[in-house]
């Protein structure tokens, strides 16, 4: 009986011991002051990397609108030099056809005379119908203009077009 009761004895000891190994563990992992200093660590770290990458974005930035800037000035200065070309060059009492612009067209009453016809072989008209009629299947399965676009590789303008000629026809037949 002595025994038993040795026995019992030594596993209180143990599962005490046990007991309290665990509970520090438990504390220390729990410590509200621990757990804030490791997060207060991790969110100064990300914010340091996010200050980082945003200066880069900035220096980026700055450069493209110095690009820009000088882009503008010599554009400013070809305007201005071209202005003045324009004042210096005096106007055309007869156009020949070399100097003709479209000014010039909107003020002539008879183009027919100017404009030749062009034959276009038939093969670039087929694929024109090609292009056409993809760009109408796709708008009719319900993409935007901008992703048929990308996709067929016209560019915005052509295929806006081709979708109101092709809304403008289906109107006329409704």
């Amino acid at each position: 009986m002595i025994f038993y009761i040795t026995v019992l004895l030594v596993n209180i000891l143990i599962l005490s011991i046990i007991y309290i190994i665990l509970r520090r563990r438990i504390d220390r992992l729990t410590d509200n002051g621990r757990v804030t200093d490791e997060l207060a660590r991790e969110l100064d770290t990300i914010l340091a990397e996010i200050n980082q990458a945003t200066d880069r974005n900035i220096l980026i930035i700055e450069d493209k609108i110095k690009e820009l800037d000088l882009i503008i000035a010599k554009t400013e200065q070809r305007i201005s030099l071209l202005r003045k070309d324009e004042l210096k060059r005096p106007e055309p009492t007869e156009l020949r056809k070399t100097d003709l612009t479209y000014s010039h067209l909107n003020r002539m009453n008879t183009m027919s005379a100017l404009v030749t016809p062009l034959k276009v072989p038939e093969k670039i008209i087929e694929e024109e119908i090609d292009e056409k009629q993809k760009v109408i299947e796709l708008y009719r399965s319900g993409l935007s203009a901008s992703v048929i676009s990308a996709s067929i590789g016209l560019n915005m303008g052509e295929v806006e077009l081709i979708i109101s000629l092709f809304r403008q026809k289906e109107n006329k037949q409704d």
